[in-house]
């Protein structure tokens, strides 16, 4: 039985009642104790200048302020909402309680991406390449397929026999409408959006090979949009539209139709064909995180640094827990898949390193007992440095353990990490000096 989730995926909202006097310009604002806008040095081609904005001490959206030309309001101003906060369940909240807090409202939406993640979609769009179905509408399209070589098949001298779909665009990317499809769960891990599994599960979805079919909108298509109502009556679209699941699978509905509609081909006229259901809309769920339950995508990179650098601790001093530290912080913030896949290439990097072109081992340039790391005076003087740089990482670790951001537990031989610790890994966001203006 095929599963899909629904939800937003990117949504820029246009907005008023925004004013910046000539001291608040360059400098950061505070509105108040929860909401702060960053200043970024820099604005865009409508508006003079860009903040980030913080809710709770957390990165919300970006936003640009005070329009460059006299066609666009005065006061409006633009805000792109965080990609992760997207999969919130307070999102909507969150932006009541800007809007509140600044006294403006959401005028329109300047963008929204809609995104249904599920299964068969590449299977479709293989069937239409062969003939076998035929999708309906003039859009263009651009088929994305897998390489034929691959490493691993170069090894051992053999390609593929056939190339699978990957992806697909339906459309211009210059249009009001704009339709993609891939496979998002390829996707996860290298644009570190961890969270986005999470939310599948919740909505009982599979996380095994989801592939994803996004529709892309700009505010000339949403102006034009009409959707039924819980009344049953057909009425223009707007922001509110936005907080019921109904009105996504609606819109998500009325901006695929005809573009990835498809029939088989029994009949003379397109129009006489018997239609091919893709989806079947009312297995949709949509899913969101609890508030803070979805860490952005620069803390789960953070991260991944961490257990790197953890991990190549281990391979140059065969401290065991190094090794369990690493694979500990890769399950807490679930890319444990992406750790294993890099820690081959890691060792083999590492072996390539130690044996040097003439395929004799090295000197083994540090050595490490108990707590302490210790550095050998017969090697050379760029070994020096490099065994100089491991000496500052390793501190650094020690450090953390010490000050309880890495935890570990004593034993009676030395201290190793246990599975069942928990870490509470906080993340510095950077503390600059920062001049607020109310």
């Amino acid at each position: 039985m095929k599963k899909y989730c629904i939800n937003i995926d990117w949504l820029e909202l246009y907005l008023n009642n925004f004013w910046l006097d000539q001291e608040n310009e360059s400098n950061d604002i505070k509105i108040n104790e929860n909401l702060i806008f960053e200043n970024i040095g820099y604005g865009n081609k409508n508006f003079k200048y860009g903040f980030n904005v913080y809710l709770h001490g957390e990165k919300f959206a970006t936003a640009f302020i005070s329009p460059r030309s006299e066609i666009l309001e005065s006061g409006s101003w633009t805000m792109k909402i965080e990609n992760y906060k997207l999969y919130e369940s307070e999102i909507f909240n969150s932006i009541t309680e800007i809007c509140t807090a600044i006294n403006c409202n959401v005028k329109n939406v300047s963008r929204l991406d809609i995104a249904l993640d599920g299964f068969g979609f590449m299977e479709t769009m293989e069937k239409a390449q062969k003939g076998e179905i035929f999708r309906k509408g003039q859009a263009k399209e651009n088929i994305y397929r897998a390489p034929q070589y691959t490493e691993e098949k170069i090894k051992r001298g053999e390609y593929r026999r056939t190339r699978p779909i990957t992806g697909f665009d339906i459309g211009s990317r210059k249009s009001d409408k704009y339709i993609t499809g891939y496979v998002k769960t390829d996707r996860i891990l290298k644009e570190n959006k961890t969270y986005i599994r999470k939310v599948w599960q919740k909505a009982g979805l599979s996380p095994h090979k989801v592939e994803r079919l996004e529709v892309k909108l700009n505010s000339k298509y949403l102006s034009k949009l009409k959707i039924y109502s819980r009344e049953n009556r057909l009425e223009e679209f707007n922001y509110d539209m936005l907080k019921e699941e109904r009105n996504l699978i609606a819109i998500f509905k009325e901006a695929i139709k005809n573009n990835f509609d498809f029939v088989y081909n029994n009949k003379s006229r397109v129009e006489d064909c018997t239609e091919v259901q893709i989806i079947d809309w009312s297995k949709i769920n949509s899913a969101r995180l609890e508030k803070s339950k979805a860490p952005e995508p620069n803390f789960i990179y953070g991260m991944k640094q961490t257990a790197k650098n953890l991990f190549k601790l281990y391979l140059k001093t065969s401290a065991e827990y190094y090794y369990k530290q690493s694979i500990e912080i890769a399950m807490n913030y679930d890319f444990l898949d992406w750790l294993q896949e890099k820690i081959s290439h890691w060792r083999s990097e590492h072996i390539k390193y130690m044996t040097g072109s003439n395929g004799n081992y090295k000197k083994t340039y540090v050595h490490y007992l108990g707590d302490q790391l210790n550095i050998s005076n017969d090697i050379t003087d760029q070994e020096k440095r490099k065994a100089k740089e491991l000496e500052l990482l390793f501190k650094s670790t020690q450090n953390k353990i010490r000050t309880g951001k890495i935890k570990v537990q004593e034993n009676e031989n030395h201290r190793i990490i246990t599975e069942q610790t928990e870490l509470k890994l906080k993340h510095d966001r950077g503390k600059r000096k920062q001049t607020y203006k109310a």
